[in-house]
């Protein structure tokens, strides 16, 4: 049932982002892996003796970026900071961190059409494929970009980048864990200007 409530609300989230400030970026949770390879949404029993590793230990549904401060979202209201977007000295002159732990940096440089290898702080990007991806409908062509850390807590970061509107979507995996992210407004990080 905590399941079906956690849908419910981010398809309200994504229902009310629709007329929201055009600034306003939200991307919403659509799943999330445990560990032990239990799925938030899948019938598969979970083992009260060994319970599930989970990333995060809340309910929240979606990320916000409102105002240069990203929130986490509940169905109902922002409930907590997450991260930041800061001024880099990279693409568009931003770079985003999310709980710090998740940051993605683009160079100045920056071509989606292009293979490229750059490292920020202590995570490893690249760009590795162009892949068909269809957001609301609308057909894309997305550029994967892979951010590794050793020493972090996210071991690996996916983004998928679409050079009209930005980030489409973005999946953080720890140790058998996961969470995957959906763009649930117009436009992402790094949307055309």
């Amino acid at each position: 049932m905590n399941v079906f409530y956690k849908w419910l609300g981010a398809i309200l989230l994504l229902l009310t982002n629709s007329n929201v400030n055009a600034r306003e970026i939200t991307y919403i949770l659509i799943d999330e892996w445990f560990a032990n390879g239990a799925y938030t949404n899948s019938p598969q029993k979970i083992d009260i003796d060994n319970p599930p590793t989970r990333i995060y230990e809340d309910e929240a549904i979606g990320l916000t970026l409102l105002n240069g401060m990203f929130y986490q979202t509940s169905a109902r209201e922002q409930i907590s900071k997450a991260g930041e977007k800061k001024k880099c000295n990279g693409y568009q002159g931003e770079c985003f961190v999310i709980k710090d732990r998740v940051k993605l940096f683009l160079p100045a440089n920056f071509n989606p059409n292009i293979p490229q290898v750059w490292t920020w702080e202590n995570y490893k990007y690249s760009t590795i494929t162009h892949s068909k991806f269809s957001l609301l409908g609308r057909e894309l062509v997305v550029t994967d970009i892979i951010a590794s850390c050793t020493e972090c807590l996210f071991n690996n970061v996916r983004f998928q980048f679409d050079h009209e509107i930005g980030i489409t979507s973005f999946k953080v995996s720890a140790n058998g864990a996961s969470l995957r992210y959906l763009l649930g407004s117009k436009k992402g990080f790094f949307a055309k200007k």
